[in-house]
């Protein structure tokens, strides 16, 4: 590591608004992390200009930047739909929430695992061909299904090489699983494209995204309950967001189509479906009745 990033890194630690943390990578090797634990950082740069243009497909809302953040300058948000602009993730995607099974802890069991392994399979074979993109809630989650996948399922793992080496791989196949983290650089950044067009046909969220329960997601939570705000619609809301950052890998242009499936029965006895905005198709128990929306729609894409 070279001087300056140290010192900057030791800066960072010292400093009241960050703490370290201990993890571990993608090789269960352990690894030292200086993460910011409060929103100071954030809000110091937002205060250090007169006026600030923020674009995002995927912004906080409003009651984010001044409840938690305390920002003390106007906020106005503008959301492009309302003067025209399509939303091609709405109109050209066909959602189905799959709600026999869910990923929330009193539920993991090698049953529940095993149920989500044999929806993603049974949508594979479904597919004619393409990418089934399986977003999980964290390394976890995705070992233990991916485990119970057949071997006659192409599957990569979400790994610490290039985005362009594992869009090579991806291509290498007539038709695969891709699983990745939701939240991480996979989910939030990869394209596969061909011509101009998105290889990814199948999206599949396999429980919900929450940040999962660790010591620096305690320290988040301690600071924004510290301030009068909710630690629950926060972490709702970060779910949200990495849920259509997700499922938008599918869908980059108006000439794109896919199926998003949303596997938990918390999408319905939350409030989730308002906050993404989507409107489900289907509703079900039942892997054969999504089945067949995705080898009828195989047929156009």
């Amino acid at each position: 590591m070279a001087l300056p990033h140290l010192a900057s890194i030791l800066e960072l630690a010292l400093d009241e608004s960050y703490e370290v943390f201990l993890t571990r990578d993608y090789h269960e090797n352990l690894v030292l992390a200086v993460m910011p634990s409060s929103f100071k950082p954030l809000k110091r740069v937002l205060e250090r200009f007169p006026s600030i243009i923020a674009l995002s497909a995927t912004p906080p809302p409003q009651w984010f930047f001044k409840s938690i953040m305390k920002v003390e300058k106007e906020i106005y948000q503008v959301d492009v739909e309302e003067w025209g602009a399509k939303n091609f993730l709405k109109e050209n995607t066909a959602i189905a929430v799959y709600v026999d099974a869910t990923t929330s802890y009193r539920s993991r069991s090698p049953e529940i695992f095993g149920k989500y392994a044999q929806l993603i399979a049974t949508l594979y074979n479904a597919m004619l061909s393409g990418v089934l993109l399986a977003v999980y809630p964290s390394y976890e989650v995705l070992k233990a299904v991916v485990s119970e996948l057949p071997d006659t399922v192409n599957t990569i793992i979400e790994s610490p090489q290039p985005l362009s080496e594992i869009v090579r791989r991806v291509k290498m196949f007539k038709k695969v699983v891709l699983n990745v983290v939701a939240g991480g650089r996979l989910a939030e950044g990869i394209e596969v494209m061909e011509r101009g067009e998105s290889l990814i046909k199948v999206v599949i969220v396999v429980g919900v995204p929450y940040p999962q329960p660790d010591d620096y997601v305690q320290a988040i939570a301690t600071e924004i309950n510290k301030v009068g705000g909710s630690s629950a619609d926060f972490f709702r809301e970060i779910a949200s967001i990495r849920i259509l950052q997700a499922i938008g890998r599918a869908v980059r242009s108006e000439q794109d189509r896919a199926i998003i499936v949303l596997a938990d029965n918390r999408y319905v006895t939350q409030s989730l479906l308002s906050r993404l905005g989507l409107s489900p198709r289907l509703i079900t128990r039942r892997i054969d009745e999504i089945s067949r929306i995705v080898a009828a729609e195989s047929l156009t894409f």
